[in-house]
């Protein structure tokens, strides 16, 4: 694996609850615009800061998303069921645009492939978007290129802040 391929891995797996605002292929270049719960670090409550983030090298893009057909669970074994859901595969990422997918995880299928796990609405149930990527840039909201290792930075602040609040949680739960 080359050291980009790493960082690329390095990134997805930073994407937990990152909401795809808007998706755009300029070319070989997949261009998503997406909301980081990161925000509310700096502004209290603020869930809406956006970065920008190129995926070059994207010669493939496919999504595969469930519609929720009916709120009515359909029995499929004993005990077992699942809701009335058509899949919808589209190979357009501008069709994503709506939708409301939120990235929770990803899986590195080949060394420049990956699936990112998304749920979304009432509407839709899941997603699976797979795509192909060798490079990438990110932007902050001010259009800004900036560094996976500040990524990196604003990852751990956060999870460290999350870690703090449960720590708080747990003290304040066990006087």
């Amino acid at each position: 694996m080359t050291d980009r391929q790493q960082e690329i891995d390095d990134l997805l797996s930073m994407f937990h609850d990152f909401d795809i605002v808007n998706a755009e292929l300029n070319g070989d270049t997949l261009i998503l615009a997406i909301t980081i719960p990161w925000g509310s670090m700096w502004i209290k409550d603020d869930y809406t800061y956006t970065i920008r983030l190129e995926l070059i090298g994207c010669i493939f893009f496919s999504c595969d998303y469930y519609k929720i057909k009916s709120k009515e669970l359909i029995k499929i074994g004993d005990n077992r069921y699942q809701r009335d859901i058509e899949k919808i595969t589209t190979t357009n990422p501008a069709d994503l645009n709506g939708l409301e997918l939120s990235i929770q995880s990803r899986t590195k299928i080949q060394p420049d492939t990956y699936e990112l796990h998304c749920i979304s609405n009432e509407e839709i149930d899941f997603a699976t978007i797979t795509l192909t990527t060798t490079d990438y840039r990110i932007f902050d909201q001010d259009g800004k290129e900036f560094t996976l290792d500040k990524m990196k930075q604003w990852a751990t602040d956060w999870w460290d802040g999350i870690q703090k609040m449960w720590d708080e949680q747990k003290r304040t739960t066990t006087r």
